[in-house]
């Protein structure tokens, strides 16, 4: 990113696993490999990324869209990591 001179925006997208899981579960026809168990994989391995802006991706798709492009472009007024969006 630097050579390019672009600036890296770290972001982590959190869901909760509940959600995850009836979320993969209802794919049909999707060529992911995700399946519930690696949901639950992942829950159980999670670790905080403590320098990325923390992105809600439980909302609808627009307005985790809507936050991200926000954060990207400059990172709105009063965020923290621990805050987030």
């Amino acid at each position: 990113a630097g050579e390019c001179g672009a600036e890296l925006v770290e972001i982590e997208c959190r869901v909760p696993t509940e959600t995850a899981r009836e979320r993969v579960a209802s794919r049909t026809g999707d060529p992911s490999d995700a399946t519930v168990e690696v949901v639950d994989a992942m829950a159980v391995s999670f670790e905080p990324w403590p320098t990325a802006a923390v992105l809600d991706t439980s909302v609808a798709a627009d307005r985790a869209t809507a936050v991200a492009v926000e954060l990207v472009s400059g990172r709105p007024d009063g965020w923290t990591p621990e805050r987030g969006s």
